[in-house]
């Protein structure tokens, strides 16, 4: 007599579905058609996402450039590769490369969101403001989705630039670009127009509300937290953060209780706003670096030291903390990757960076999710 197969429970299946890497679930898709569509489930998605985000491993996607100096125009070489980096000894994995479906031969990322990296490609012998073409890329699962061109007319005899930035509107569920055009007027670059694209109206429109600071100079950003994207701005000797939010697509200004000129960084830290200040140790005499993270976002009073760094570490930003917060993973100015023990004021080196050419080096924190499993295929 033949004994039935056991059936598991399907919330026993979704469960175990939700644990599994991304690889082997691509595959599983070809498993059944209830398979399919609960691995296609937009809150399997998100359930899916929601758990390797918070499975305490650090995972980047790197980008590594350098000067083609074989080339006229001596443009800068981009490469992408995804590591994955240990909290118990301390070490990088081995990094894999992998390849964006672009068709143009230079690229710029503009930002990494919940997995998902904006990219702008655009040819060698086009500037990127005049002729360019954004992807929202998966690199987990080889998927994109290209938004659609945005002509910018030429000014003449004015220089035209533009500034991208990439983030989550989490009110509508939408991925949102926000594209800055400036011009230069008296030797200065001042916004000219303020455009936005979704994700799912895939269509481009003018932003209403108008940049603020018009005679002020960014110093710093975009980064993007809670909802908006962040710039300091120089406006007066007080730092000033310019914030624009993606869910009301409206500007505000808030004031920090740093100087604008010890302010040597600004990005995001454990999902809060980091600012990193140079100061002095009266004591000593010496210079710090003093990291200081806004512990409730938009409360001015709620800037808190995190922790405090040697001035001749040459610090540029922090990346992430250890599993058990005693460590943060830190960049230098020379691009090199550190963990950095909070406690005992010691380091080791994760990479060092040793490309030749003046070669760039950036680090965008990025976990494994299937978003984007209904857009195009660079396989």
């Amino acid at each position: 007599m033949m004994m039935k197969m056991a059936v598991l429970p399907q919330h026993l299946i979704t469960d175990i579905l939700s644990l599994l890497p991304v690889k082997s679930l691509l595959r599983f898709q070809c498993v059944s058609k209830p398979w399919f569509a609960l691995i296609h489930d937009p809150y399997f998605i998100n359930v899916y996402f929601e758990n390797n985000n918070n499975n305490g491993e650090l995972s980047f996607i790197v980008e590594t450039s350098e000067l083609e100096l074989s080339s006229p125009l001596r443009r800068w070489k981009y490469d992408y590769h995804l590591v994955n980096f240990s909290n118990e000894d301390e070490s990088m994995s081995e990094p894999l490369k992998i390849i964006p479906p672009f068709f143009r031969p230079h690229n710029l990322v503009v930002g990494c969101c919940n997995s998902l990296v904006c990219i702008l490609n655009y040819d060698d012998r086009c500037s990127p403001c005049n002729d360019f073409e954004i992807f929202i890329w998966n690199p987990s699962i080889k998927k994109y989705k290209r938004l659609p061109l945005v002509p910018i007319e030429p000014i003449e005899d004015n220089l035209l630039q533009q500034s991208l930035a990439f983030g989550y509107d989490p009110v509508n569920n939408d991925y949102k670009v926000l594209m800055i055009v400036y011009v230069m007027i008296d030797y200065r670059m001042k916004p000219l127009e303020i455009m936005i694209c979704s994700l799912k109206a895939r269509s481009w429109r003018r932003v209403e509300d108008q940049w603020p600071c018009k005679d002020s100079t960014i110093s710093s950003g975009p980064v993007f937290s809670n909802g908006a994207f962040h710039w300091l701005i120089d406006s007066t000797r007080a730092g000033t953060l310019l914030a624009f939010d993606l869910i009301t697509e409206k500007f505000r200004v808030q004031a920090t209780p740093f100087k604008s000129y010890s302010i040597m960084g600004l990005n995001v830290l454990e999902g809060s706003l980091c600012v990193s200040v140079n100061t002095k140790d009266q004591d000593i005499g010496l210079q710090r670096i003093n990291v200081w993270t806004m512990k409730e976002y938009g409360v001015a009073s709620s800037w808190s030291r995190l922790y405090t760094v040697r001035r001749n570490f040459r610090h540029r930003r922090s990346l992430a903390f250890s599993n058990d917060g005693k460590k943060v993973l830190m960049q230098n100015m020379s691009q090199d990757l550190y963990w950095y023990d909070t406690n005992n004021k010691t380091w080791s080196i994760v990479f060092k960076n040793v490309r030749c050419n003046s070669p760039k080096y950036w680090a965008m924190s990025c976990v494994e999710s299937l978003f984007l499993l209904d857009g195009d295929s660079d396989n």
